[in-house]
């Protein structure tokens, strides 16, 4: 890696790059052309007539209409409640903090 006091000092990269750049102030850069034929432009559809049926022409899906009482009866669905925890769920919980305690009861037997 190179130190920037080093990159920057007299005889440095930043000087040499400097005088690269002056090197070439004078070369003909607009004069060079590509050595490239010119393409010609592609033939394109013309994109402001999409190939899209109209709106009277597509089938329109049968939907119960509204104001009908069946089309605002929708089954809820059989879902747990959250607000309750589950007492399986609390039993397991309990016993293991059970197990906890009476293994740190039987350490502390151990030290004493």
């Amino acid at each position: 890696m190179v130190q920037i006091t080093e990159f920057a000092k007299s005889g440095g990269l930043l000087e040499k790059a400097g005088e690269a750049v002056k090197a070439f102030e004078d070369f003909p850069w607009k004069d060079q052309k590509p050595d490239v034929p010119d393409v010609p432009e592609p033939n394109l559809p013309d994109v402001d007539e999409p190939d899209i049926p109209d709106a009277p022409d597509t089938p329109k899906p049968d939907l119960p209409d509204i104001d009908t009482p069946d089309a605002l009866d929708i089954p809820k669905p059989d879902l747990p409640d959250i607000d309750k925890p589950d007492e399986k769920q609390n039993d397991e919980d309990d016993n293991k903090k059970d197990d906890d305690d009476k293994e740190d009861d039987d350490k502390k037997d151990d030290d004493d």
